[in-house]
């Protein structure tokens, strides 16, 4: 997977690059190609696996909430977006709402093994994306 990932930077590259970055890219190394994307090569990307740090925060909403990513610490986290969620005691799934992504996260923030939280699911029961903005923010 390695291999193939540095291969395909190396010969399709990435499009739609912001000119700011490309610019970076193409200074550190980087070639456009005759499609306009950007290739970079498997040296480049080594070297910046090289130099990236090994360890960092990643800041939570206060200092009790700030975690160490790397070393040698294993985190998990939540993630998903399902429009649909699943009851244990009928197995049938029905639309998400806005009920269950607060049982959701209720429930993770009782689990001392999660160290972030993305929302589990899309609450189809909000007028809009506004108003699901407002409920989830």
């Amino acid at each position: 997977m390695y291999d193939t990932s540095l291969r395909l930077l190396a010969v399709l590259g990435m499009g739609k690059i912001p000119d700011r970055l490309r610019a970076k890219l193409e200074a550190a190394g980087a070639t456009s190609t005759s499609t306009g994307r950007v290739a970079l090569h498997r040296v480049l990307v080594e070297e910046a696996i090289d130099h990236a740090p090994k360890t960092f925060p990643l800041h939570g909403r206060g200092p009790a909430r700030t975690i160490k990513v790397g070393g040698t610490s294993v985190r998990l986290g939540t993630g998903g977006a399902a429009v649909q969620a699943l009851y244990g005691t009928t197995r049938l799934y029905r639309a998400s709402t806005l009920t269950n992504l607060h049982d959701f996260t209720r429930f993770q923030d009782t689990l001392t093994i999660v160290s972030w939280f993305i929302p589990f699911c899309i609450p189809t029961d909000l007028a809009d994306e506004s108003t699901l903005n407002a409920q989830t923010a």
